[in-house]
């Protein structure tokens, strides 16, 4: 099991998403089953189906939304703005990864994604690992951290209630994916995977940009 850390827009999603395409791994998130629980919630509330999942997975994550309370502790947020989703989530993960325990999370989305009837996985990447670092490394997982040192691209929180827990994560390794293209990303990827995992093919590695 690999699970990334880093920054929001380093690339841990496309990176994972190479993994599942090209070397057989099975994509999982500790928080799919609070996605889930959040998308149902922002429906009950009168959100559409595709603007609930907007609003859990795209663009409406970091906005503003009428359907949520307004602010009023400085602590959340600008007072009179409403919440946004990402808030909402954010508390919502911590009491399922925390206070429930990371069997809510971690437990129950690595049995999910072991039931998966298709072929068996080379293995399975979490794109993210937070509140589960511990367990996570118990169960003989191992974390990579995603760097990247173009800096107009990697997005550092402020008050976000995952970005504690996170920078308190020391990875097993660290990825630096400051490249240019796609492919000296995946080329790096690829010489990761077979140097630390002995998983596909030696591969050149590529220089990051610097």
């Amino acid at each position: 099991m690999i699970g990334l850390k880093g920054d929001r827009q380093v690339g841990k999603s496309r990176f994972a998403e190479y993994l599942v395409e090209e070397h057989g791994f099975r994509l999982a998130h500790p928080f799919d089953g609070g996605k889930a629980a959040s998308r149902g919630y922002f429906m009950h509330l009168g959100a559409g189906a595709e603007m609930a999942t907007r609003m859990t997975d795209g663009d409406l994550k970091d906005v503003p939304c009428s359907l949520l309370p307004v602010i009023v502790d400085p602590a959340h947020g600008r007072p009179g703005e409403h919440y946004r989703p990402r808030f909402f989530m954010e508390k919502l993960a911590r009491c399922m990864g925390v206070d429930m325990g990371s069997d809510f999370t971690l437990g129950m989305e690595m049995e999910r994604a072991l039931r998966d009837p298709g072929p068996r996985p080379t293995g399975i990447i979490f794109s993210s690992i937070v509140f589960e670092a511990d367990i996570f490394r118990r169960k003989g997982g191992v974390i990579i951290e995603i760097t990247r040192r173009l800096e107009k691209d990697a997005v550092h929180g402020v008050g976000i209630e995952t970005d504690g827990f996170s920078a308190g994560i020391v990875p097993d390794m660290i990825f630096d994916n400051s490249f240019v293209t796609l492919r000296e990303m995946r080329a790096a990827a690829d010489h990761l995977l077979y140097e630390e995992f002995r998983i596909g093919t030696p591969a050149h590695e590529p220089e990051p940009f610097a």
